[in-house]
C-alpha cells in the first residue's frame, strides 16, 4: 500500500533538479567526459551535443523518456527510475511499461538483428594508440603504447593503418575531443589534407598548408632550391596557425582518413 511518503512531487524534483543532478553524478564517477556521454548515447540512438548535456545536468533541460532511459542505461543508473527517486504510483508504473514497450517496439535502442541482406559484419584488428594526438597543445605521439581493438571492418577506411584519439577542441566542428580517427601512413601532404604530425617531440592532428618561407636559406637544398615552409592550421579559429621554423624536428606521420 502506498503511503503519504511514496507521493511524488514532479513540480518539487524539477525544482531540485534531481535528474540533471544524478546524471552528472554518474557521469563523474564514471569518470566520463560530456563528449563521452555524448558518444555513448549516440550508440542507443540518441544524438545529442555536450552543451546539450550540460543543460541537462544544469536543469536547463530535461532528457525526454527515451532519452532518460538511454541515459539510465549507458550510466547505469536504473534506480534513477526506481529507488533513486520517489517510488511511482500504478499509472507511473504504468507509463513506465509503455514507455519500454515504445522504445522496444522502435528497434532503434537494441543491437540490430543480422538478416541474410544484412549479415553479421566482419571484425579485424586494429591498433589503437592509447595517447591521444593533441588538436590542442600538443602531445608525444612516437612509441608502442598501443592497444589493439576489434572493430567492424566496414567502419575502417582503406589504406588505414592504426587509429588515434584527438585530444582538445583546436580542430573542432569536424574532429571533436574524444574521436577516433584512422590514419594512413605517409611521408608527404598536399595542402589542404588533413594529417598527423610530431613536431619537437608531439604529435598534432592539422591541417597541411605551406607558405613561402621566411629565411628561404634555411629551407634551400644541397641543389640550391628552396622548398617551402610548413604551416599546421586549425579549424577552430581561436587557434592560430602553427609556422614550422627550420629549428624545429618535425615529421609526417600519415594521412587522416575521412
Amino acid at each position: 500500500m502506498k503511503t503519504h511518503t511514496d507521493h511524488f512531487d514532479a513540480a518539487e524534483a524539477r525544482e531540485q533538479n534531481l535528474v540533471g543532478r544524478r546524471i552528472a553524478a554518474a557521469r563523474r564517477d564514471a569518470g566520463m567526459s560530456l563528449a563521452g556521454l555524448s558518444r555513448a548515447l549516440a550508440d542507443c540512438g540518441v544524438h545529442i551535443r555536450d552543451k546539450g548535456l550540460s543543460k541537462w545536468e544544469q536543469g536547463q533541460t530535461v532528457p525526454n523518456a527515451y532519452q532518460l532511459m538511454a541515459a539510465c542505461r549507458v550510466l547505469d543508473i536504473a534506480d534513477l527510475l526506481s529507488g533513486g527517486m520517489p517510488a511511482l504510483n500504478d499509472a507511473g508504473l504504468r507509463k513506465l511499461s509503455e514507455y519500454r514497450e515504445d522504445l522496444i517496439a522502435s528497434g532503434r535502442y537494441e543491437p540490430p538483428r543480422p538478416t541474410a541482406e544484412d549479415p553479421e559484419p566482419i571484425y579485424i584488428d586494429m591498433p589503437l594508440y592509447r595517447l591521444s594526438v593533441s588538436a590542442g597543445t600538443g602531445m608525444f605521439l612516437d612509441g608502442d603504447d598501443y592497444e589493439t581493438v576489434s572493430v567492424p571492418r566496414s567502419t575502417v577506411p582503406g589504406g588505414a593503418a592504426f587509429g588515434l584519439r584527438v585530444s582538445g577542441d583546436s580542430m573542432e566542428p569536424v574532429y571533436r575531443d574524444g574521436q577516433l580517427v584512422w590514419v594512413q601512413p605517409c611521408g608527404s601532404l598536399r595542402p589542404g589534407e588533413v594529417g598527423i604530425f610530431v613536431c619537437d617531440g608531439e604529435g598534432f592532428i592539422k591541417a597541411y598548408s605551406e607558405q613561402e618561407p621566411s629565411d628561404p636559406q634555411a629551407f634551400a637544398d644541397s641543389y640550391g632550391a628552396v622548398r617551402r615552409q610548413p604551416v599546421l592550421i586549425s579549424f577552430n579559429k581561436k587557434y592560430p596557425p602553427r609556422v614550422v621554423s627550420p629549428d624545429m624536428s618535425f615529421r609526417i606521420v600519415g594521412r587522416v582518413l575521412r
